[in-house]
């Protein structure tokens, strides 16, 4: 068996690595968006909230209401803080991921171009030994001796 075909398994294997390393990579993509999109809305929502207690404030509100929309806007500031550690948890989890995919990639294409050049040094054999068998079965012309 040639060297190349010997390397067939292995290649099979590192794009079997490759793909999976690739699909994990893309949940943790779409995990790490769905939790940027969860920190915009709540913060969002942070603003719309201070935006009634400053209407509601214009408009006049007794202390005890004052002091529920504090209370509440509070509350959110600290959901909103965990919320962007769980961002910056998926995107340390992104990251880890895109390096463990392009490490598989690099090996997949590494064990690829070996095969390629297995190949190529084979066919150059494969030629030298035509042209040999080529050489070995033409007859050869008698040189003119010289006097």
């Amino acid at each position: 068996m040639t060297r190349s075909k010997r390397l067939a398994p292995l290649i099979k294997l590192a794009r079997e690595g490759e793909i999976r390393a690739a699909r994990a990579m893309a949940e943790a993509r779409r995990q790490l968006e769905d939790q940027q999109r969860r920190l915009s809305d709540l913060k969002a929502y942070h603003r719309d909230y201070q935006k009634r207690i400053g209407t509601a404030g214009r408009n006049g509100i007794n202390a005890g209401d004052l002091n529920r929309y504090k209370t509440f806007l509070t509350r959110l500031d600290g959901v909103i803080a965990l919320q962007a550690q769980q961002v910056e948890r998926m995107a340390a989890h992104y990251a880890a991921m895109r390096t463990l995919w392009t490490e598989a990639r690099a090996r997949y294409r590494s064990l690829e171009t070996a095969a390629e050049r297995y190949r190529r040094e084979e066919l150059r054999a494969d030629d030298r030994r035509e042209q040999q068998q080529s050489d070995d079965h033409t007859p050869s012309r008698p040189t003119a001796a010289h006097d």
